[in-house]
């Protein structure tokens, strides 16, 4: 069994700590694993949303480690004091202007990327109303809102990997949507 030693904070930005967690491993040697986490355990959510209509919101979002776009979904973080579900009726209208109409569910917190980091997501599925709209992206964001069918998302699966990177629970949840047109 791997055994910790120690976690070092090595520099602490206001959205991200850098970490290096000594341990020993599975041969008895010790080792090093570096990572990210929010401070103070700020947790984040993931909005899966369809219009009245049935259409899925999806986000085409400048990511900068990617240098690239990512296809996914409106998502951000958990302000303090703040329910899951008032960071999703929150998010979803700053990055999309698009307002929620119901919550269909929303998950326990579940990690994103337990290699990289111990950051966990709650997952929303809503349905929601409106036109979308730019109006209240922060200058960090350039975020595209779509509204997709079935027959638009399997288009995009299929021959939009080779342009924009997906992120794996977008891949997961379009691929469910373009085969039974539900979320």
């Amino acid at each position: 069994m791997m055994k910790i030693v120690n976690t070092k904070s090595l520099k602490k930005t206001k959205f991200l700590e850098m970490v290096v967690t000594n341990y020993i491993n599975m041969k008895n040697r010790p080792s090093q694993w570096w990572w990210v986490r929010r401070p103070k355990g700020v947790k984040a959510v993931v909005i899966v949303a369809m219009t009245q209509d049935n259409k899925l919101v999806v986000t085409k979002e400048y990511r900068v480690p990617v240098q690239n776009y990512e296809i996914g979904f409106p998502a951000g973080l958990i302000d303090e004091d703040e329910s899951p579900e008032d960071a999703v009726r929150r998010e979803l209208e700053e990055e999309t202007g698009l307002i929620v109409d119901e919550v269909l569910h929303i998950s326990p917190a579940v990690l994103s990327s337990a290699g990289l980091t111990d950051e966990a997501v709650h997952l929303a599925y809503v349905k929601v109303s409106g036109e979308p709209n730019k109006d209240k992206l922060e200058a960090s964001e350039d975020i595209e809102t779509m509204l997709l069918s079935g027959m638009d998302v399997g288009e995009l699966l299929t021959n939009g990997e080779n342009k924009y990177p997906i992120g794996k629970l977008a891949y997961a949840e379009m691929r469910n949507f373009a085969r039974h047109g539900e979320i």
